[in-house]
């Protein structure tokens, strides 16, 4: 059986009533929520059931302008997290799933802007940049993955830019805000002007209560940052690789990003949701490719890494990916 890319879009027209009435205050019920998903569910089971499917969606997704017939359409932003977020309609989460669409759309709608400040060229002055990669061993996928590409992209370069430090062994029990200074030391020496970040994070309700997972149990609390008056010296683009650095819900955002521009970071890249650490690993990647090697700006990287992910690997990670301040600078 043949599969065209008007099956995919009709399908897809078939959900904007519902697209249309969730914008409407209180129309998120538990009931159309789960019409929602029974819908959606049909949809991606027919759009991944067939190598004829996926073929057919990575040929639309590689003409000019691809990303318009795929990633800015409200449809897909219903049905999408759907399955992300599992199988089991019956149990939909209304909050989850509204806050994960309302971040699809806003993470998607911004590669436009994205690709239009992209031609700008501001470059850092200097001849090289300095890449500050933090990770944590505890993690194997970081270990197996990530970390092997970044030795190898520093050796690549010809230049020592990039600086590769383990995260270190803070104490799960010791002095919090001598340990966030132990920590920002590491991240600033050598006044990187990229520092990346590989660990995980963990969110609370509040934002005080956010925090990077680092080893052996130990924490960095936003808290424990703000007390401490740490700081970013070198105005970095900052990458943080670590789920839900900036979660979304449907009443308020909470925005850890937003702080780490307040005490110094030009540029952060970070995920809104959780991502594996596979697809986080394949992310910086590609990310990095087209950043340092193919000299492309900060928002052209990160929308090359998209559509590259889903065109090349069938994997829409990246749509979980957000940039936030000077993203069209480029690092030569």
């Amino acid at each position: 059986m043949t599969w065209k890319w008007a099956d995919f879009e009709a399908e897809l027209d078939a959900l904007g009533p519902y697209a249309r009435l969730l914008s409407k205050p209180g129309a998120a019920t538990t009931d159309v929520i789960q019409e929602i998903a029974a819908r959606g569910k049909i949809l991606f089971e027919k759009v991944f059931a067939t190598e004829a499917a996926r073929s057919a969606i990575r040929d639309a997704c590689a003409s000019e302008g691809a990303t318009e017939i795929l990633f800015y359409c409200e449809g897909f932003a219903l049905c999408w997290p759907l399955l992300y977020l599992g199988d089991d309609i019956q149990n939909v989460n209304v909050e989850k799933f509204l806050g994960m669409r309302a971040s699809i759309l806003r993470t998607l709608q911004s590669t436009t802007n994205e690709l239009s400040q992209s031609r700008r060229n501001d470059s850092p002055a200097g001849s090289a940049v300095q890449l500050n990669y933090a990770w944590d061993k505890s993690f194997e996928e970081i270990q197996a993955r990530e970390r092997p590409y970044m030795v190898g992209l520093a050796t690549t370069l010809g230049e020592p830019r990039v600086s590769i430090f383990e995260v270190p062994a803070l104490e799960s029990n010791g002095p919090p805000f001598v340990q966030v200074k132990v920590l920002f030391d590491d991240l600033n020496r050598k006044n990187p002007k990229i520092i990346h970040l590989s660990c995980h994070y963990e969110t609370g309700e509040e934002l005080a209560s956010k925090r990077f997972r680092l080893r052996d149990g130990a924490f960095v609390t936003f808290h424990q940052m703000s007390a401490a008056d740490v700081k970013f010296s070198s105005r970095p683009l900052l990458f943080f690789n670590a789920c839900k650095v900036a979660s979304l819900r449907p009443d308020r955002t909470e925005n850890f990003p937003e702080y780490c521009m307040r005490i110094g970071a030009e540029c952060i890249i970070a995920p809104e949701f959780e991502v594996h650490d596979s697809g986080a690993a394949d992310m910086a990647e590609i990310f990095y490719k087209k950043l340092i090697k193919e000299r492309q700006s900060v928002s052209d990287s990160l929308h090359s890494a998209k559509v590259y992910l889903w065109t090349e690997k069938n994997n829409l990670t990246g749509l979980l990916y957000a940039v936030y301040g000077t993203s069209y600078r480029t690092y030569p």
